[in-house]
């Protein structure tokens, strides 16, 4: 059997820290079979950056295709070519191909179990290839101490811009373990900055208060799970006095 490939692409827009996400939808169609058209590419619900749960991208596609896959890339609101980033700066984008079923309830294509981290532009340690099929490595925080987890911002951050902060961590004791508090720092802090009662500095921001008691939000495998603290900027493009691009 013939096999032809058409292309076929439509940019949907969504709000994310730096940029936006296009959807490219692949056809796999037999030569010689009715034409094809994709129209109304759309994700569902309507994105929302305090949802922090799977979307469903869909689309009315006409023809015989024999199979249909979404590839999801994001676009650079500050004009780069990339939008995921480690931790230190490094780039490191790569489009999330995901495969389409034909509903026949709708009549539509759709992908369900889409997570935002497919969708929204990512700072992160390890790309969650790697931290959904692998054991963590913990790190202990005794109670009284703290740990500095560095980051470099590539995003120019503006007003009311909303993004969202990930953690996984779980208490030594549901009984004896202290809350655990989440700050922003602003950069190029000195380590002798933290010689002091740091917290109260105006260049530091509480941005969550967890109790030892507290769930996660989101579970993605046995590996990984996640608190989330959905946070926005006020209209000077700040947390607090923290903010900008290549501040925190």
């Amino acid at each position: 059997m013939n096999v032809q490939k058409s292309m076929f692409s439509h940019k949907s827009f969504a709000r994310g820290m730096g940029g936006i996400c296009a959807l490219v939808i692949t056809l796999a169609t037999i030569a010689h079979a009715d034409a094809e058209s994709v129209t109304n590419v759309s994700i569902v619900p309507d994105l929302d950056i305090s949802r922090f749960l799977p979307y469903t991208i869909q689309s009315e596609i006409t023809g015989s295709p024999t199979s249909v896959s979404v590839e999801i890339s994001g676009i650079n609101g500050d004009g780069g070519s990339e939008w995921d980033y480690y931790v230190d700066g490094t780039p490191a984008s790569a489009a999330v191909t995901k495969t389409m079923t034909y509903n026949t309830g709708s009549g539509k294509w759709i992908s369900a179990s889409v997570y935002p981290d497919s969708i929204y532009p990512e700072i992160f340690f390890a790309p969650s290839s790697t931290t959904w099929n692998n054991a963590p490595s913990d790190a202990i925080a005794r109670r009284n101490n703290y740990h500095l987890l560095h980051f470099a911002n590539p995003f120019t951050m503006t007003g009311s811009m909303s993004f969202f902060v990930e953690i996984n961590a779980v208490p030594r004791s549901t009984v004896n373990s202290a809350d655990m508090e989440v700050y922003l720092v602003k950069n190029a802090k000195e380590i002798t900055f933290f010689n002091s009662d740091w917290r109260n500095s105006v260049d530091v921001q509480l941005i969550a208060d967890f109790s030892k008691s507290a769930t996660y939000h989101h579970e993605h495998s046995a590996n990984s799970s996640h608190h989330l603290i959905p946070l926005r900027t006020n209209t000077g493009g700040t947390i607090g006095t923290i903010g900008k691009k290549k501040s925190m």
